[in-house]
């Protein structure tokens, strides 16, 4: 059985003071961490909100009081996820990236000269790299129009 004294509640300022410290240690060691990874960081504005939503997230574990050891964890959880969320924001140097923008296929038409018909091409590439292919004919005259 207990025999101590209940604690007192915590007072709002001391609550947020102690979820502000530990929402920036935990910040903190997780951005060295990733750092000491050869981890990329995201902008300010995302460091900031990250800092914002640790702290009320760490009001949540710190409304009753908590020994050293909760008081360990705590941190290194909020490492591990801090690390976690700017290796999914940033990555890290010598990750795989997009050789570049993605490139729909799409219809280019254009007049040939002398008989009127339309050529059309379907191409990721430039269209001076590949050879236009004559459209079909149609039962209104032979002319065609292409659509994108």
């Amino acid at each position: 059985m207990d025999r101590r004294p209940p604690l007192p509640a915590l007072s709002a300022n001391l609550l947020w003071g102690r979820a502000v410290v530990l929402a920036t240690v935990g910040l903190g060691t997780g951005t060295v961490s990733h750092l000491a990874g050869g981890g990329r960081l995201p902008g300010p504005a995302a460091m900031m909100l990250l800092l914002a939503a640790g702290v009320p997230l760490a009001t949540l574990f710190l409304r009753r009081r908590v020994g050293r050891t909760a008081l360990v964890l705590l941190v290194a959880t909020g490492q591990t996820l801090t690390h976690g969320l700017l290796a999914a924001l940033a990555g890290h140097r010598g990750d795989a990236t997009a050789t570049g923008p993605v490139v729909l296929p799409r219809r280019r038409c254009r007049r040939a000269a002398g008989d009127g018909a339309a050529a059309c091409t379907t191409s990721t590439r430039p269209p001076s790299r590949r050879r236009p292919v004559p459209a079909p004919a149609t039962a209104a005259g032979g002319r065609t129009s292409c659509s994108t």
